[in-house]
């Protein structure tokens, strides 16, 4: 497969626009209260969360894994080049990954999952199959990268990242006197384009010209954009505002209001912003607490609801979730994303190609499912190790119809189920069958909402292999179906 290669050279010329006021000039200080949309996949604004702390705090602390293939592009298994940040796109149906990388000519690559649905829900697991053991599986060939764009020239770093609708916003720095924030256009996916930049190379301290770790970006209420840069780690924030109030604006600029420092947790792999549906704005910074990473520490979220108070910004922290990387690494790359629910995920993504056969590994922080009301909502979801411990497996009821929940079902969890939790409305049960094709021996019917955290105690431990739904009205209680 050919990558295109899409660098400054091959787009239009663009110029680099000051960031800071001129000496003696008061910066505008903007109304911090977020643009409201509720269409998904908008072309320059993201989807706003109906309760943002409620959202993060269902977020699993396990996530599914999955994986993806490098193809032609070039590995990262050497020392200090990795993954810096990840992003999912809503446009070209939800499939598609961007990730940044340090250490090389080639910036970002774009991953398509083909294998997944194109409805901009959760991924699932590519990964499910139990002859390769729990971490050997390795994803489809058609779960790959489709695309490379070039570094910017003289940079060789590029951070973590936020995506708005179909705009990709990038921090490049060189660690000596140069950053920048690249805008790109992420319309087609697989064919990234160039929009805008904003050169830092004369910011005031405490800031740093050379340093550009992490930036989020978010629409306000009057239609500019509000972009906040991401400083040593994080510890120090520049926040500016646009200008104009499109990204596409041929006068685009953004200007710089106010810088931060200290008072956060600190080490912020990423800074997204989420905006609320009453327009409060939150910002999720993704984090690993080991010095250095990225082997010894905890991944951990945290969240912080984003004021003015007079011309400074304000950071009250709201929340913070723990979650526990099997395949993956905060310090390495992460990322939020809101699906068309308004539901919102977490993406990491370990630190180089550590899968099986050469392919990079990431996970899924998916919500926990609420209880059902009605058998459109059920869900079962098993657990490999005891205790609810271990990789995941997440069946629902409103997916019994695809072929590759079918399988799943069928399989390819087949013998690795030692916990499970569901829910069920009245009226309806889930039964957990010892054997497949066809479905039969030792069964379990779960019925309403409930957890049973070892299966040994019904001689099912490492022993499920097929579950299917069933109706209570007419249903036999013979060991065969």
């Amino acid at each position: 497969m050919k990558f295109r290669l899409l660098s400054a050279a091959c787009a239009v010329m663009l110029t680099i626009l000051v960031a800071s006021p001129a000496a003696g000039q008061r910066p505008p200080v903007p109304q911090l209260v977020g643009y409201v949309s509720h269409e998904w996949a908008a072309d320059e604004a993201a989807m706003c969360v109906p309760h943002v702390d409620r959202a993060l705090s269902k977020v699993r602390s396990h996530g599914d894994r999955l994986g993806f293939h490098l193809g032609e592009t070039r590995d990262l298994s050497r020392f200090g080049r990795h993954w810096q940040g990840v992003q999912r796109l809503s446009s070209g149906g939800g499939t598609h990954l961007v990730l940044s990388r340090s250490g090389n000519e080639i910036a970002l690559v774009v991953v398509r999952l083909d294998s997944r649905a194109s409805d901009g829900m959760r991924f699932r697991s590519n990964r499910l199959d139990p002859t390769s053991g729990a971490m050997g599986a390795t994803p489809p060939e058609i779960d790959r990268v489709v695309a490379e764009v070039r570094a910017e020239p003289g940079f060789d770093h590029a951070g973590g990242m936020q995506a708005i609708g179909s705009v990709l916003a990038v921090p490049y720095e060189d660690h000596r006197a140069s950053s920048r924030v690249v805008l790109y256009d992420v319309r087609d996916p697989a064919r990234p384009a160039r929009l805008h930049v904003l050169d830092r190379s004369d910011v005031r301290p405490p800031s740093n010209p050379g340093q550009a770790s992490s930036t989020g970006i978010a629409k306000l209420a009057d239609g500019r954009y509000l972009l906040v840069v991401g400083v040593k780690s994080s510890k120090i924030l520049d926040f500016y505002v646009s200008t104009t109030t499109s990204l596409r604006d041929p006068a685009l600029r953004f200007v710089w209001f106010h810088t931060r420092s200290g008072g956060l947790v600190g080490g912020f792999q990423s800074l997204n912003f989420v905006t609320q549906c009453d327009g409060t704005l939150f910002l999720v910074g993704t984090h690993n607490t080991s010095l250095p990473p990225p082997q010894l520490g905890d991944d951990h979220v945290h969240w912080y609801r984003v004021s003015l108070s007079g011309s400074t910004v304000s950071l009250e922290q709201v929340g913070e979730r723990h979650a526990y990387c099997h395949a993956c690494n905060f310090a390495a790359a992460a990322g939020v994303y809101t699906d068309p629910a308004g539901a919102v995920m977490v993406y990491a993504v370990e630190h180089e190609d550590g899968g099986p056969l050469g392919t990079v590994r990431f996970e899924e922080f998916r919500p926990s499912r609420a209880a059902a009301a009605q058998i459109g909502d059920a869900w079962v979801e098993l657990f490999e190790d005891r205790h609810f411990g271990g990789h995941g497996l997440i069946l629902d009821y409103a997916d019994r119809a695809l072929a590759q929940h079918d399988r799943l079902d069928a399989g390819r969890f087949a013998g690795r189920a030692s916990a499970v939790r569901w829910s069920l409305p009245a009226g309806w049960r889930a039964r957990l069958y010892e054997h497949t094709e066809p479905c039969g021996g030792r069964y379990l019917d779960l019925r309403g909402t409930g957890e049973r955290s070892d299966l040994d105690a019904v001689g099912l431990d490492d022993a499920t292999s097929c579950v299917v739904w069933l109706p209570d009205q007419g249903v036999t209680t013979d060991t065969e179906q």
